[in-house]
């Protein structure tokens, strides 16, 4: 369970974008060998070559991909009659493994095969017209990766139906939780959060619900009321000032709200517990 009063950081096993782009390469060129210190997946928009790693070859072709994990040997190399063109993304994170592993995507198994799935082509596109800046360090990078992993183990979990998807759930709502607690002080609305994430609203609030018990908005008033609480018993701004500083700049709507959750007006908790 998450706990609405924790405003630590981020947690350090988020997965962050290291780099990202797109070849057209030439007949037979190749890349390798070569060993990575992080996870890298090709995605083939057009044309055909062939991947190495120690568990073997793989013929691959347009709307297939390849993961290349850490710390093993890989070679590729595009087909001299029919040389592909692809996406890559590189990153890393203690929980890259799990959910790759999770979603069926292993050193032993490291294809995966997208024609059915037109969203990962789609998601990918998304992450390789970001700004550099906003690689590894925005909510809306790591968001559009999130969906991207989300995207390919979908796949795996209609072949297997092995995998809930439980962990990149916690991940988004993580995510959300952040976003709120950056910005429950101005105009946060729940579509700017779903926007930021680049996830629909609706599959936002069924996810964040599953996790915590709660619909990002009952998150948002709640974390809201919790540190009008706070200033109320530590600090001796108005109740004005403090409705102002958690994210509600209507006196009477402030009032309305606090008392609905805590039982009192926000005078008479201030009275009551300073």
């Amino acid at each position: 369970m998450i706990n609405i009063n924790d405003t630590r950081s981020e947690i350090e096993q988020e997965i962050r974008i290291y780099h990202k782009g797109y070849d057209d390469c030439p007949s037979g060129y190749s890349f390798g060998p070569f060993i990575r210190d992080h996870y890298l997946i090709h995605f083939i928009e057009s044309g055909t070559g062939l991947f190495e790693t120690p568990e073997g070859t793989f013929h691959l072709k347009k709307n297939q991909g390849f993961v290349i994990h850490p710390s093993i040997l890989t070679y590729y190399k595009a087909d001299d009659n029919t040389p592909w063109s692809y996406y890559w993304i590189g990153f890393h994170g203690l929980d890259a493994e799990l959910i790759l592993k999770n979603g069926g995507i292993t050193k032993e198994s490291p294809v995966i095969d997208f024609s059915n799935q037109s969203d990962v082509m789609i998601r990918m596109k998304e992450i390789y017209e970001l700004e550099d800046k906003e690689l590894g360090k925005t909510l809306k990078s790591k968001g559009l990766l999130y969906l991207l992993l989300d995207s390919i183990i979908s796949l795996n979990i209609k072949e297997t139906n092995n995998f809930s998807g439980n962990n990149l759930k916690l991940k988004y709502t993580e995510m959300a939780i952040s976003y709120i607690k950056r910005n429950y002080s101005m105009q946060c609305r729940i579509d700017d959060i779903a926007k930021y994430l680049s996830i629909e609203r609706s599959h936002l609030s069924r996810i964040f619900s599953s996790t915590t018990g709660l619909t990002p908005k009952e998150y948002l008033i709640r974390f809201r009321i919790e540190k009008a609480k706070e200033l109320l018993t530590k600090t001796d701004l108005t109740i004005n000032s403090i409705g102002c500083s958690v994210g509600y700049f209507d006196p009477y709507h402030f009032s309305k709200i606090f008392k609905k959750i805590t039982g009192y007006t926000p005078s008479q908790f201030s009275k009551k517990h300073k």
